[in-house]
């Protein structure tokens, strides 16, 4: 029965992209073959690994572009593997698209090898039982601890037939690991993360002798590993969440922070904001003198003595010297590291608060001197206000008058319009508000991360 036919009714929500897809490449007439999953679709998950003739490479990513998904991984770092992604039902789905079968950089079957005597089930092939024994063998070994527990059924059925374990056998002696399917006729050691470790040295050594071109592989993955990170080809971005005390950014973040993590999106929390968490040792040493940049009110003890009003005014005038200094240095340390390791920095606050106010208190000196500081300080790719109604922000923390807070919000309210900030009010669940930022933004989050060359990114 063709995936088509299927019942939309019948099937969770959330293989229906998955579906979708593999009739559109059927109607196009390149059908792609699954790697590991079972051809059941009620068993599909979240990723989905499919490989294809290298000839029909290019024009079965232009149908999964014309069906909505986005490309992460462009074959910049491993020319065999295309990785695309789809935002659907409030997660990220994954498609893995090979043109040869590939471990930890070390290629043993390529396309044509694994489509041979693959059969059409619906809308999709399946490879035949003893390629397919052969690559969750592999692939076990190179690439996991061991193998998960929902394989042995699979498995243990697939050996039940001779004739697919002499095929997987005859194929794994041309690559020199005959000696896998020896002497545990079961292959139990696939769940044993003892014997696995042992097997991986092994493994490789074969790999490497029996294709040369797996020596090329593995100088290119290690020079795009090293030097291409390094060089941003491969980078993530950052995000900044600002908002006066009360506005929720918290939870917002570790909301945000949880689901990314949970797609397989990897992030990092750092505090931006102007006021804690120093990272020079010059910023350490004027917050114990007690610089900041408050005005000096009439009532300020700095104003007893001219000699203390001038030693105020030089803190004041020391702190902002600082400044940048400082901000560019907590980016340096702290944020492009992670991003060049393809992290999404999620910034709990930023440099703007500095034309906000201290702590919602406001300032009235050097207010041009405040704005070009926030200017000169790192950008993220986005900046986001989280606003409320001041009674809502001041209900969940008192400590600041609702007037204070009132004219923090006012002076938020204009940063945001200055910066082109995402403004999101927090008068949902943040489940729900996270939820819909990825929805209306997640296409920009997929190419911000894409590997190749910058100025290509966003194509």
């Amino acid at each position: 029965m063709s995936l088509r036919s299927i019942s939309v009714a019948m099937e969770p929500i959330r293989i229906l992209p998955f579906v979708r897809t593999l009739s559109a490449l059927a109607e196009a007439g390149l059908q792609p073959c699954l790697m590991r999953a079972d051809a059941d679709i009620a068993t599909w998950e979240k990723e989905l690994d499919l490989i294809v003739l290298p000839s029909k490479l290019q024009a079965t990513l232009r149908v999964l572009r014309d069906v909505g998904w986005e490309i992460g991984n462009t074959g910049f770092f491993d020319p065999s593997r295309r990785h695309l992604l789809i935002w659907s039902d409030y997660r990220f789905l994954r498609i893995d698209l090979y043109s040869k079968i590939v471990s930890s950089g070390l290629e043993y079957i390529d396309a044509e090898r694994y489509l041979t005597g693959a059969t059409l089930h619906g809308d999709v092939y399946v490879p035949c039982a003893g390629i397919w024994l052969l690559h969750i063998v592999v692939n076990a070994i190179l690439e996991k601890r061991c193998l998960r527990e929902d394989y042995r059924p699979r498995i243990a059925n697939v050996l039940q037939n001779r004739d697919t374990v002499r095929q997987a056998v005859v194929e794994a002696k041309h690559l020199g690991l005959g000696y896998l399917f020896e002497g545990d006729p079961g292959l139990n050691f696939l769940f044993d993360e003892t014997q696995i470790a042992g097997l991986k040295a092994g493994v490789r050594k074969a790999l490497l002798k029996a294709r040369t071109a797996n020596k090329v592989r593995l100088v290119w993955r290690w020079t795009m590993q090293t030097i291409g990170k390094k060089l941003a080809l491969r980078p993530g971005f950052s995000i900044a969440i600002i908002g006066p005390d009360g506005a929720g950014k918290t939870t917002f973040i570790s909301t945000l922070e949880g689901i990314l993590n949970g797609n397989g999106i990897e992030t990092r929390v750092v505090y931006f904001g102007p006021w804690n968490q120093a990272c020079l040792p010059s910023t350490k040493w004027l917050r114990n003198l007690g610089a900041d940049p408050l005005d000096i009110g009439e009532n300020s003890p700095a104003r007893r003595t001219a000699a203390k009003l001038l030693k105020a005014h030089l803190r004041r005038v020391l702190y902002y010297i600082n400044f940048l200094p400082e901000m560019w240095a907590r980016y340096f340390v702290r944020v492009l590291p992670a991003v060049l390791d393809r992290h999404i920095v999620l910034l709990d606050r930023h440099a703007v608060d500095l034309e906000t106010g201290y702590y919602n208190q406001p300032m009235q000196n050097c207010g041009w001197i405040r704005l070009l500081l926030a200017r000169l300080s790192p950008r993220p790719y986005m900046m986001i206000l989280l606003d409320n109604d001041a009674e809502v922000i001041w209900q969940r923390k008192k400590e600041f008058s609702l007037a204070l807070i009132e004219s923090s919000l006012r002076r938020y309210r204009e940063a945001a319009r200055a910066y082109g900030m995402i403004v999101i009010k927090t008068e949902r669940p943040p489940e729900q508000l996270v939820g819909d930022l990825i929805n209306r933004h997640w296409r920009n989050f997929v190419r911000m991360r894409r590997d190749g060359l910058p100025f290509l990114r966003m194509r």
